[in-house]
């Protein structure tokens, strides 16, 4: 079957982690949703040169001059490049019956490709207008975000699925049907994954923090904006079936709603940029700053990491079950 993984949950997990601790010394965390901001910066720039340079929220991301392809930027492309280069070794471009339908939607839904195109480009908009009020996403705040043991990362990650688990029950990675099966938790493998990247990258960072050589990169938790965020991307998560990161990857094997999904993506973090001046108030309700777990306690990062990766593996191998019946 096309969406069964060529490698292993752990492998995969183990491997992301590492490119975070990588990340991590030589310029800053993973994120991807900031990438669709400085595209609609780049492209508003070009067709509307007056109104991005007086956006509030765009000109946060540095002067005219600067709206360029930096190392974010960078990521998001090779993304794009790995996954098209590992679906045609695999032989999984377009293999889809239909590019734009994944099976788990026509069983659900039917065979309507203007139908599964709408939802892909809603929720995207939904996952980076989220994104945005949250200030990151799967990849800033869920895994590079509770790798740094940020507080407002792990609200934000709990919003998100709470959300999206409640939205799926009410309606009955670059793969839908994976990701649809770890939020209705029948298939646990990206899950897993997520915490096995967790679980090696909060170590490794630390362990770099202990030489100072980890560049950090903590968000502010804000958890009124934060809470609301979550519950807007989980919508987003379950309505198209990718996040900001995946949907790029996917789009790389040829999947037409995930290239909706961008699009959609970049609909909705123009929105928020336009809409920044109502909704920036939600920042400065119950902010505690750049607050981790370990700046909480008082206590060498070190200390918190060791015990939380150890506990994430115990539920991984012991806990967690491959598949629910």
């Amino acid at each position: 079957m096309q969406d069964e993984p060529v490698i292993s949950w752990k492998v995969a997990g183990a491997m992301v982690g590492l490119l975070l601790i990588l990340a991590t010394a030589l310029v800053k965390p993973l994120g991807v949703s900031t990438q669709y901001v400085v595209t609609d910066a780049l492209l508003l720039h070009s067709a509307a040169p007056a109104l991005a340079e007086s956006n509030e929220y765009l000109s946060q991301y540095g002067d005219k001059e600067d709206w360029g392809v930096g190392y974010g930027w960078m990521l998001v492309v090779g993304m794009f490049i790995g996954g098209g280069i590992s679906a045609f070794i695999t032989q999984r471009f377009r293999s889809r019956e239909k590019a734009s339908l994944p099976s788990m939607w026509r069983s659900e839904f039917g065979e309507s490709t203007p139908k599964r195109m709408l939802h892909a480009f809603v929720g995207g908009g939904l996952l980076l207008f989220g994104a945005r009020l949250a200030g990151g996403c799967t990849s800033g705040h869920i895994i590079s975000g509770i790798s740094q043991l940020t507080i407002g990362s792990f609200i934000f990650g709990i919003a998100v699925f709470a959300s999206a688990i409640f939205i799926l029950q009410l309606g009955g990675a670059s793969s839908y049907r994976k990701i649809m099966g770890s939020l209705l938790l029948k298939d646990l493998d990206i899950i897993k994954l997520i915490l096995m990247a967790i679980a090696v990258g909060t170590v490794g960072i630390y362990a770099l923090d202990l030489v100072d050589m980890a560049n950090m990169s903590i968000k502010p938790t804000y958890v009124a904006g934060i809470v609301i965020a979550g519950l807007i991307f989980g919508v987003g998560f379950a309505v198209a079936g990718y996040c900001p990161g995946t949907c790029v990857v996917a789009a790389a094997e040829g999947k037409t709603d995930a290239m909706m999904t961008v699009l959609g993506g970049l609909a909705g973090a123009l929105l928020y940029a336009l809409l920044y001046p109502a909704f920036s108030g939600l920042i400065g309700v119950a902010n505690y700053g750049q607050i981790t777990f370990a700046t909480a306690l008082g206590v060498d990062g070190i200390w918190i990491a060791i015990p939380f990766s150890a506990i994430l593996l115990i539920l991984m191998f012991k806990v967690l079950k491959d598949r629910y019946d």
